[in-house]
Order: C-alpha cells, then sequence, then structure tokens
C-alpha cells in the first residue's frame, strides 16, 4: 500500500503550521496555501515541496 500524499489534502504539522491544498508524489505540488504558526500566508503555486511561479506571500503584520 502506497501511504504518499497525493491530490488535494490538508496536513498540520507539531509546530502549528498548516497546508492546505495540492500533492503529487508525496510533496507539495500545484496550488496550494500554507499557514505559518507566527501569521505568516502563502497562497499560490508550489512544485516539488517548495514555492514556485506565482504566488503571494503575506506577512503576519499585513505586509504583502
Amino acid at each position: 500500500m502506497d501511504d504518499q500524499k497525493h491530490g488535494k489534502g490538508m496536513f498540520t504539522w507539531a509546530n502549528g503550521d498548516i497546508y492546505n491544498g495540492e500533492y503529487e508524489e508525496d510533496k507539495r505540488h500545484g496550488y496550494g496555501v500554507k499557514h505559518y504558526k507566527q501569521g505568516d500566508v502563502y497562497e499560490g503555486y508550489w512544485f516539488q515541496g517548495k514555492r514556485h511561479g506565482t504566488g503571494t506571500y503575506s506577512w503576519g503584520n499585513g505586509d504583502t
């Protein structure tokens, strides 16, 4: 049985970060939103687990 994440889903890290979006071969891949515990948010595209291409990073203080 393959336990790799693939398709749409949500993951919460032990530190409080949350990702909601697309996965491919167990990595964030495609469109998704990651909420960081300190209040920052990245909304956009991912490629093989890293932010890639078009997206918006917003810091917890309101800067974008």
